[in-house]
């Protein structure tokens, strides 16, 4: 077939017909009957849909028959879909759920069976003896894109070998995430070496063998580590000739063209071809959410058309260098096919100089014609256990479902050829942006894959080091004075107590009545002060923070010994609470609420308390305090703080910037409206609380200090408002259907990130029988592999405990739990110096016992076994304590019955139980946990206002106000 003076258009109109010829009804997806209408139905009803793909995903989680038919049942309903008859398909006879149940299990491996070659090596071997009647190649893909630890990684890592080993000149795409378990990228070499290591012994059995090896990209977030790395070893003289390996590049990256070039220069350097796959992307709404959650720059283009204008002029670029890189062009896209077809016959490239790629299972019908017309082919060839396999299949349900997928378009919907094989870039003048959203935001944490951000911490921490060589001494702060006491104490590193960061003065009960006097002062003009500017300052010390991120993120990683993604995220929440606090406080001063009726009019004006103690606790020294404090200076209140004693330096650092942008936009007027009083807490904190001129105190911390406060602050008159989050004994449910792959990492991150040290930490686990075993097994392999160490080097998963009484405090509950329970996991390797505590996991542990009923604040996980739902739920609510609870469930009735009866403040659902973010999950606890409005919350401010109501008669002779 000569097609040299072809169109685009007319070479997609040739693989259209070849399409047809072989298709029968447009059966594109080789689907059976069922299969194909359940699909045509659910592609009908975007509800449907979600719910039926859900369950798909779910399915291999659910070993028990009756269960299976449950949660289908479940999703059907949460669909709303006419197939759900209650009086049918909830019937209990055994006979009709014994063939519900067998055509759900028949159809879904069907269906599995339509993407997947395989669940076994010698399945894959058929399905690969299959293709090479007909000429086409193959890539394997071992199914499976997540292990936990160690063991799980040298699973794969075995069989990957092995598939080298048994298939002969064997073709294989590879993740890297598959045989390196704890991808972080805060311990950049360490992760390097490791991925070196087994990528070594890889290639090395690959180039024997004479097989190759094809990296897949997976999320953008590992991209630029992952390709570091490969340049790094296929440079090596070892591998500097072997032309077997490959790599991928997604055309849906903004940045995948700049990649793509840089690939070029460096084989150009290299001087032996690697293989380039181009694919437009499997992970668009994964990237997409993610960027949006984190306020990232979006990483992937939003609309359709721009992927595809990208593929084609990346194909392009990599059709033009084909004598430096071996191209392979991976897409199902008829018209992205045509394009590449079309620009190697314009610019006369060989057809074997490269290749296109095409999914197996998917539109089948043209695979021939690449073949027939000599033309590479591969098949991607997905093979392993269908529990690995489901999101792999889910992925594919929704690209090819999507209502701007092209096979959809094509091959379901009926769009026109013409239509179809449009120029993409035509409709970039019909795309239209949505509005921005210009209230608030918050603000993006770093972003740990770009190695800058790591050079900017670790060179403030190497400045805060040089400053603590010699220990300063710092003063107390009330107004512009700085005060220096008769007696200081240290601040020492907790990963390193003996470096002392600063000597710090002990107030006195004089400096308090100083403090409160001058806050009381101030606020006579600040109470007065325009509320909108009030909201201008709060502004103005956010965007000071934000200057000063890298050094605050050092500064806490020394004080509270927090790793850098945890001091990150307090910086951020800090400047988030003053610029969400700042927002909020327009609409509280800005609206009246209230009624008026003619002749009648009625308003309500809120009012400031006066002088608030600020009193933070050490686990969030930076974000917990200026949220308070921003909440009190944003209604009209001033302060004084007095922060713990273990984080003193950082609330220093705080008071510091605060009083500099005063100075900086010449409001020296107000330098009492933040005031700092360092020392003992049973002497200052006390003072503070009992001061007749302390109106209104907030506090964070112990349940016992939270309501001995609360007590004294009700023996005044008028009582003292009292805002208190008080802790929590947290419950985290795992039912028989979650995903273990998500639970367990999260589950892990809620209990030992930052060493428990959270209010909102998880410290029991509730985990459903038919798991509990399962769980328990993949549980120890995986926590004893978390890195213990000092947080400034960037490298730890966690640090330290905040001082020695807190170690001993943890370790005497440890011991209780030692000889009242059974020990799991414990007694790991710490570190020599600091306040060090293993992470420790006991089960068989009384509902009732402290280790089950009181507050540890450290890495100690309790797991109870529960014989039901129901009988979880009881578990998690025997607590005094009701401030955060999770579940890890993806059954649609356990997460509702969750929502209605969890008794707990914030309930998270398939996420960890820490980590609440401003504005989007307002904290805040219920029972013993809190008194008062949630934190970040819509109702938080109001709380530090005292609400005045004025009713006036405008009624006058002859006439009424409208």
């Amino acid at each position: 077939m000569v097609m040299n003076n072809y169109s685009d258009q007319q070479i997609g109109k040739d693989l259209f017909r070849f399409i047809k010829k072989r298709s029968k009804k447009n059966n594109i997806f080789k689907f059976a009957w069922l299969k194909n209408q359940i699909l045509k139905i659910s592609i009908q009803d975007k509800n449907l849909q979600t719910q039926l793909f859900r369950f798909v995903d779910v399915l291999p989680c659910l070993k028990i028959k009756d269960q299976r038919l449950d949660i289908f049942l479940q999703y059907l309903q949460e669909g709303k879909s006419f197939f759900y008859t209650p009086s049918l398909l909830a019937s209990q006879t055994p006979v009709i759920r014994e063939f519900m149940d067998w055509v759900i299990n028949f159809s879904v491996k069907e269906l599995a069976k339509t993407f997947i070659c395989g669940s076994n090596i010698h399945e894959a071997k058929r399905s690969i003896q299959k293709l090479s009647l007909k000429n086409q190649k193959y890539t394997l893909d071992l199914l499976g894109e997540l292990t936990l630890n160690e063991r799980e990684a040298e699973k794969y890592f075995n069989d990957y070998k092995k598939l080298i080993k048994e298939i002969p000149l064997a073709q294989l795409s590879i993740k890297l995430s598959a045989i390196e378990p704890h991808l972080n990228l805060m311990n950049l070499d360490a992760q390097k070496n490791n991925l070196l290591k087994k990528l070594r012994e890889l290639f090395r059995l690959a180039v024997s063998s004479q097989a190759s090896i094809n990296i897949d990209t997976e999320h953008y977030y590992w991209k630029d580590f992952y390709f570091s790395i490969l340049k790094e070893i296929l440079m090596e003289e070892e591998f500097r000739s072997w032309t077997g390996a490959g790599v991928v590049v997604q055309a849906y990256l903004k940045d995948s063209q700049k990649d793509l070039e840089d690939w070029i220069i460096w084989a150009k350097k290299r001087e032996s071809p690697i293989s380039i796959r181009l694919v437009k992307g499997a992970y668009w709404d994964y990237e997409y959410a993610k960027s949006k959650q984190q306020n990232w720059d979006c990483p992937v283009f939003t609309k359709k058309f721009q992927s595809d204008m990208n593929y084609e002029k990346l194909s392009e670029i990599l059709l033009d260098n084909y004598k430096f890189v071996k191209p392979a062009l991976a897409s199902h896209n008829v018209r992205s096919l045509a394009h590449a077809i079309n620009y190697a016959l314009k610019k006369n490239i060989p057809k074997s100089a490269f290749e296109f790629q095409m999914l197996y299972g998917m539109l089948d019908e043209l695979k021939d014609y690449f073949s027939q017309n000599g033309y590479i082919l591969r098949i991607y060839l997905p093979y392993g256990d269908l529990v690995q396999g489901m999101s792999y299949l889910v992925r594919r349900l929704l690209e090819n479902t999507a209502n701007d997928s092209f096979l959809r378009q094509g091959f379901l919907d009926g769009s026109s050829e013409d239509l179809l094989l449009q120029d993409p870039g035509s409709l970039a003048l019909d795309s239209s942006e949505k509005p921005v959203d210009k209230g608030f935001q918050n603000i993006a944490n770093l972003d740990f894959s770009k190695s800058a951000n790591h050079q900017k911490i670790l060179d403030e921490i190497k400045n805060l080091n040089n400053e603590f060589k010699v220990p300063v001494k710092y003063p107390c702060l009330i107004g512009e004075q700085k005060i220096f006491g008769d007696k200081f104490f240290e601040s020492v590193n907790p990963a390193k107590p003996s470096q002392v960061l600063g000597l710090v003065s002990y107030g006195s009960l004089q400096d308090c009545n100083k403090a409160v006097s001058v806050a009381k002062e101030t606020y006579k003009k600040w109470s007065q002060y325009d509320f909108l500017k009030r909201a201008d300052l709060l502004r103005n010390v956010a965007q000071e923070i934000e200057k000063n991120r890298y050094r605050l993120i050092a500064l806490i990683c020394l004080e509270a010994g927090k790793p850098w993604s945890e001091a990150d995220g307090e910086v951020s929440e800090a400047v988030d609470f003053l610029n969400y606090y700042a927002e909020e406080s327009l609409e509280i001063f800005s609206l009246n609420k209230l009624r008026s009726l003619p002749g009648e009019k009625n308003y309500n004006i809120y009012q400031s308390y006066g002088v608030s103690a600020i009193i933070p606790p050490w686990n969030f020294p930076f974000a917990i305090l200026v949220g308070m404090t921003g909440a009190a200076i944003a209604t009209g209140n001033t302060a004084v703080i007095k922060p713990s004693a273990q984080t003193s330096l950082i609330a220093f650092e705080f008071v510091k910037i605060f009083n500099k942008v005063l100075k900086t936009k010449g409001l020296d007027q107000f330098l009492g409206l933040v005031n700092l009083i360092t020392g003992e807490g049973k002497l200052v904190g006390n003072y503070l609380v009992e001061h007749p001129d302390v109106k209104l105190i907030a506090f964070t911390g112990s349940n016992e200090v939270g309501m001995s406060i609360y007590q004294k602050a009700s023996l005044s008159r008028p009582p003292k408002r009292v805002i208190a989050e008080m802790g929590g004994k947290n419950a985290v449910i795992i039912d028989q259907s979650a995903d273990l792959d998500e639970a367990i990492p999260g589950l892990i991150y809620s209990a030992f990130g930052y060493a428990g040290q959270k209010c909102s930490a998880a410290s029991r686990a509730i985990i459903h029988q038919n798991i509990y075993q399962e769980f328990l097994e993949r549980l120890k392999q995986t926590l004893p592999e978390i890195i213990l160490g000092d947080p400034a080097l960037g490298q730890c998963y966690m640090g330290p405990v905040i001082d020695a009484n807190a170690m001993i405090k943890i370790n005497n509950y440890i011991n209780i739990g030692k000889q009242e329970a059974d020990l799991l996991i414990g007694d790991l390797a710490i570190p020599e110096s600091g306040y060090f505590v293993s992470p420790t996991v006991f089960v068989n542990v009384a509902e009732d016992s402290k280790l089950a009923q009181e507050e540890i604040f450290g890495p100690v996980l309790v797991v109870f076994k529960a014989n039901s739902f129901d009988h979880a739920l009881s578990i998690a609510n025997n607590s005094s304590f009701g401030l955060t609870g999770g579940l890890y469930s993806r059954s649609p009735n356990n997460i509702k019955q969750a929502i209605e009866q969890f008794t707990t403040g914030n309930l998270y659902i398939n996420r960890p139980c820490t980590g609440a973010i401003v504005s989007r999950q307002a904290f805040g606890g219920l029972k013993n946990s809190s008194i008062g409005f949630k934190a970040g919350g819509p109702n938080y401010l109001l709380q530090f206002l005292q609400e005045k109501t004025i009713t006036e008669n405008t009624m006058r002779r002859g006439f009424a106000e409208d």
